[in-house]
């Protein structure tokens, strides 16, 4: 962690380092070149040599060929080699590790290669066994440290193709975020919808009849007033809580509020109490019992909303005196959900506006099921809704869906 913290910290302050590693090496270096062979053209050289390294990662190309002209009249100028000369291996490190262009790099090997030989030509003056050691042994470590320098430059490559890698996938984790919570804001619409049209429907029905018994009837008890009330604030009330549940499903998790679980089949005595306490007739039918325990939340909640958006329907369109039927039952591999009425009223003549039966026939269709809605030929409206759901072992697979599918309102 340390070690990363200060590579980090030097990458960000490269001429602080630079500099440092300058003055170090002319402090050691430096004085140790002062009245070597030539004088003061030796500490001349000696000085600009270690001076370019303040700025060797800044403009590495740059300091390679100013450096190159100087080791060349140095060996045109000056008798011997210099301690100073260290920098230059600086310099052919600084373009191995940091220089993109491998043909720049391979070009500081090249040159450096090449000043160790004619350094140790030029500068040698023993037999010519000693003249190719020291040329090999130049060249070697020219090599090596060129070598250092291109394994570093590996590594930063890494590290930056990492980096690279790191953003994208924190881009593409926030891009799913955010299509999870436009998702989730689609099925929030969807169920406030189903809510606020179902208790809303309810509630006009109630006062509208309520309105026209206080002003036609010939005596209107107050039992009956009660009453109406009493339901138009147990739907609103109900509605009212569904909603604080939908939204409640935003909380941050871990706050410690309990939500109470969504609406399922369990509830679907309470819808059809209320909705026939509006004063619409609802007559049920299953020819077998539907355990609500045994469906998945989803199925649970599609089922229920097909139910409570059909009967809002009813309740909207279907005219005074129908009579609802509601029958849920289980099916090999299969729930099959159906209501009828026998209204004269026409879905398709409604104001156009509401989703219900796209948001019914989405539901199902999220579940694996279809969905089919439209006039009966005896009257009447009627929706049928059938979801696949894990079977007993002696249910056969879910049958194929209808042919006319296409029909779905």
């Amino acid at each position: 962690m340390l070690t990363s913290r200060l590579y980090a910290w030097s990458r960000a302050h490269v001429v602080i380092v630079d500099t440092s590693i300058m003055l170090g090496i002319l402090v050691t270096f430096g004085l140790a070149s002062v009245d070597n062979v030539g004088g003061g053209l030796a500490d001349t050289f000696s000085v600009v040599t270690i001076a370019l390294l303040a700025v060797r990662r800044r403009w590495p190309v740059g300091v390679m060929a100013v450096m190159v002209v100087l080791s060349l009249a140095q060996i045109a100028l000056l008798p011997s080699l210099l301690p100073a000369n260290v920098a230059q291996l600086y310099v052919i490190y600084t373009v191995a590790a940091h220089v993109p262009s491998f043909r720049t790099r391979l070009l500081a090997l090249g040159f450096g290669i090449l000043g160790s030989i004619l350094g140790a030509f030029r500068f040698e003056q023993r037999s010519a066994v000693q003249i190719a050691f020291s040329a090999f042994f130049l060249a070697i470590t020219v090599g090596l440290v060129w070598v250092v320098g291109n394994l570093i430059r590996g590594r930063e490559s890494i590290i930056e193709q990492l980096s690279e890698s790191n953003t994208i996938l924190r881009r593409d984790r926030e891009q799913r975020d955010l299509i999870a919570a436009q998702v989730e804001r689609a099925k929030m619409a969807r169920e406030m919808h189903d809510i606020v049209a179902h208790s809303l429907s309810v509630v006009i029905v109630q006062a509208h009849g309520a309105a026209y018994a206080a002003e036609h009837a010939q005596r209107w008890e107050r039992a009956d007033a009660t009453r109406t009330l009493q339901t138009i604030a147990t739907t609103a009330q109900s509605a009212l809580a569904e909603t604080r549940r939908v939204v409640g499903v935003l909380r941050d998790p871990g706050t410690g509020v309990e939500l109470t679980p969504v609406a399922g089949l369990a509830d679907l005595d309470c819808l059809l109490e209320g909705v026939r306490s509006s004063g619409l007739r609802v007559t049920t039918g299953s020819h077998s019992p539907v355990d609500p325990r045994g469906l998945t939340r989803d199925v649970d909640l599609a089922a229920y909303r097909v139910v409570q958006e059909s009967l809002t329907n009813v309740l909207k369109h279907a005219g005074t005196g129908a009579t609802a039927h509601v029958a849920v039952e289980r099916i090999p591999g299969a729930l099959r959900i159906s209501v009828s009425d026998d209204g004269q009223g026409d879905l398709a003549a409604g104001d156009g506006l509401g989703n219900g039966i796209v948001g019914m026939r989405e539901r199902v269709s999220a579940s694996g099921g279809w969905l089919l809605a439209g006039p009966q030929a005896s009257g009447g409206f009627a929706v049928t809704a059938t979801i696949p759901v894990a079977g007993g072992p002696d249910e056969a697979p879910t049958p194929a869906a209808p042919a006319d599918k296409a029909l779905l309102a």
